[in-house]
């Protein structure tokens, strides 16, 4: 290895390093399962759990992984007292996993908890860390001598693939947290040096080669099911060098021992899935704890996420949540266009295809791209894990061709501005992430002295405020899709017992809430019972996002209050004028998209590229049982129509199967079948909906959607029109529209 990789190294393991030192504990993608179950095996004695869907436990899906990253882990931290690990793993139950808002909230724990130097569970998780930290050095170094392997004459490819790989944040990130990726990413790194070499042989491969490769995949069989799809290309391997040297006995041995050892390694994981699950995979109780996506993902699907998918391959940090500026990926994607712009254009003259050793050996590390990108679409389009980091099984490879167009294109000069900027962005990964879960800055003086107070007190203690809110005269406007967004001013005057979430309710004259937001207080980060800043003053951000067809024109009201997440208890508020369990802090008005608009609530849901609805009209927004509400509806069609579908109009209980009122048939009073409408046609389509005895007081929520009634041998079938997005996705086969209040 040259001086500058190992300087690329060294450079690595800094980084690395500083990743697992400023990420906070548990905040990493998954740690928060994946520690605890390096937890339990190395507190029972190395045995593994038997999963269970429905039955909550700390390390949930991850009990269904193979197990030896676990192993590994364990066996480096048995000798901690983890016992205090529920110090650690305080859960933030409002966490925003999967979205970025603009109030923060990105945690996935809370960090106030008592910790000390000495806790055992603060050690076992750094140290996993560390060794997740030496797995992903390997990865880098292995980069380097399959770089090699393909392209033996350029070193300049070589350092760029390997800094490539070091210095990509979304690498050093997961390499930095307690995750089982970095086992297997090594060994499918290891696997394709070794396979490069045996393809490039002239002569028969020596039984430590062959050990070595038996050793590897049957430890990567071990580590992640990924490792599975390679099988097949060591056996191609195998095939080819034993066709060159004409000798089926080469094969043969070769196939035994490398098989062989494969089978002893982890054949004892697969069947003691079939066993327990019926599965040798265990992907069955993996799907249904971890859960499936309602529809399966098409083609429009998957390509609607590839943005989430290459940011998480750059650099999409904590729970899928903490996001570099767009700028960022913008640079990263255009690099990679770039590269591989300038790979194709070397493919042609050359002779970078000839057919020889060498060329099957790069055709077979592009084939592992291929094979490990077509395994993840089928995967993800079962469960959501459009993620790029699942990749990273492949990303020397991807690096290594990446690298090889960027120097075919500028050559050193390129590769070392490319380098610089995975170096700079590196960086930017410490600061995103550092920043992402600063709390608000603390005063002991208030933000404006002229605001009046409303205090909160625990039930506990009813005459002794716990927490004062400084609410200013709030007016806002915004539109359906949007975020309202603003800031409060408190005080903690006294510790708390209990942890208290804050709520936020915008609320309609009907009474009506439209929509809320449930956090805790410090934009997420703090528990209130481990608050320990009496006295001080913060700034706390809310965001509440409106629903995508809130109806509009309206004036909303919005609603503070704190309540208990176990008990649903509230706290009581006092000001001067009266005392009750929530604030006014102000209001927003809800103006339509277009107010220009010859239709009500202007929208643009498109059902199953059929029709769409482009307004609605909803009177009253509330009612008792028994009573009437008259919902119309706005349509037109997208195409021509042969299929007469039918319209359904539900007040539901979101989540549940409960109808409280019900209209069901062709539009306009079974007047217009779709079949006759024509292009450009406004659709007045108006429904009545009567509140069924028996319906609870509540907010329920209006929903609307499409249907085909088919006649089929074994009867009639409904096939309901699917929601379509701007961006391709499919979502709900029903168009959510507005709550209504039942008194």
């Amino acid at each position: 290895m040259s001086r500058l990789a190992r300087l690329i190294l060294i450079g690595y393991s800094l980084l690395a390093i500083a990743y697992s030192l400023i990420t906070p504990l548990l905040e990493a993608s998954d740690e928060l399962w994946h520690y605890p179950m390096v937890q339990y095996v190395a507190t029972n004695g190395f045995s593994l759990p038997v999963q269970q869907a429905g039955v909550e436990t700390a390390w949930r899906q991850e009990g269904s992984q193979p197990p030896l990253y676990y192993f590994l882990a364990a066996a480096l931290t048995f000798a901690f007292d983890s016992s205090d690990l529920p110090a650690i793993r305080y859960i933030n139950p409002h966490a925003d996993i999967g979205l970025v808002l603009p109030d923060r909230n990105a945690n996935m724990t809370i960090h106030t908890a008592a910790r000390h130097v000495g806790s055992g569970a603060l050690w076992a998780i750094y140290l996993s860390r560390w060794l997740s930290v030496a797995l992903g050095g390997l990865s880098v170094w292995l980069t380097y001598l399959l770089a090699r392997e393909l392209f033996p004459q350029h070193e300049g490819v070589a350092l760029l693939s390997m800094a490539s790989v070091a210095f990509n944040p979304m690498f050093l990130f997961i390499s930095a947290s307690v995750n089982n990726d970095n086992l297997s990413n090594m060994l499918a790194t290891a696997l394709l040096v070794c396979i490069a070499r045996l393809i490039k042989r002239a002569e028969a491969p020596s039984m430590s080669e062959l050990v070595l490769i038996g050793v590897l995949s049957g430890a990567g069989m071990l580590a992640k099911f990924n490792i599975g799809f390679l099988l097949p290309i060591i056996g191609l391997a195998l095939a080819l060098n034993a066709f060159r040297l004409r000798s089926l006995r080469t094969f043969m041995l070769g196939a035994a021992v490398t098989g062989g050892l494969t089978i002893v390694i982890a054949a004892w994981w697969y069947v003691r899935n079939w066993q327990l699950y019926g599965d040798p995979t265990g992907l069955n109780v993996f799907l249904d704890i971890v859960g499936r996506r309602a529809i399966p993902a098409n083609a429009a699907q998957l390509w609607s996420e590839r943005h989430t998918f290459l940011m998480s391959y750059w650099g999409f940090f904590g729970g899928v949540n903490v996001p570099f500026p767009d700028f960022i990926y913008t640079v990263f994607n255009g690099i990679a266009a770039v590269s591989a712009f300038g790979l194709v254009l070397s493919a042609f003259g050359r002779h970078l295809w000839r057919v020889d050793a060498l060329w099957l050996a790069r055709a077979v590390s592009l084939a592992w791209i291929g094979v490990l990108f077509g395994g993840l679409l089928r995967w993800t389009s079962e469960t959501w894990a459009s993620q790029g980091r699942l990749m990273f099984a492949a990303i020397a490879p991807i690096s290594l061709w990446l690298a090889l167009g960027a120097w075919r294109l500028g050559g050193k000069h390129l590769a070392r501005l490319i380098a610089a900027w995975y170096g700079l962005a590196a960086i930017a990964g410490l600061i995103t992430i550092s920043s992402a879960y600063r709390p608000p800055a603390l005063s002991p003086y208030p933000p404006d002295s002229d605001l009046r107070a409303v205090t909160f007190a625990e039930p506990e203690s009813p005459d002794a405020a716990a927490l004062a809110l400084h609410p200013r005269d709030i007016d806002l406007t915004a539109q359906p899709s949007e975020y309202v967004v603003f800031d409060l001013a408190f005080q903690q005057r006294a510790t708390m017992r209990r942890d208290w979430s804050l709520f936020i309710h915008l609320e309609n004259e009907a009474g009506t809430i439209v929509a809320q937001r449930d956090v805790f207080p410090g934009e997420g980060l703090w528990a209130t019972s481990q608050m320990a800043q009496v006295g001080q003053f913060w700034q706390n951000r809310v965001a509440v996002r409106l629903p995508d067809h809130a109806y509009a024109p309206q004036t909303l009201t919005i609603w503070l209050g704190l309540y208990d997440l176990k008990t649903g208890e509230r706290m009581r508020a006092q000001d001067d004028d009266s005392s009750d369990e929530r604030v006014k802090v102000g209001t927003v008005r809800v103006l339509p998209r277009r107010p220009d608009s010859d239709v009500p609530n202007p929208m643009r849901a498109n059902l199953g590229e059929a029709v769409a609805l482009i307004g609605y009209a909803v009177q009253p927004l509330s009612a008792q049982v028994g009573e009437t509400v008259t919902l119309t509806l706005y349509w037109q069609r997208l195409r021509p129509l042969q299929t007469d579908y039918r319209v359904f109009a539900q007040l539901v209980q979101p989540n549940t199967t409960n109808v409280y009122a019900q209209s069901d048939g062709m539009p306009v009073e079974w007047s217009r079948p779709t079949s006759t409408w024509a292009a450009g046609e406004v659709i007045v389509d108006q429904h009545r909906l009567t509140v069924r005895e028996g319906t609870p007081m509540g907010d329920w929520t209006l929903i609307v959607g499409m249907y085909a009634l088919r006649e089929e041998a074994g009867g009639q079938t409904f096939e309901r029109l699917r929601l379509h997005l701007p961006d391709g996705a499919q979502a709900e086969d029903f168009v959510t529209l507005t709550r209504l209040r039942i008194r």
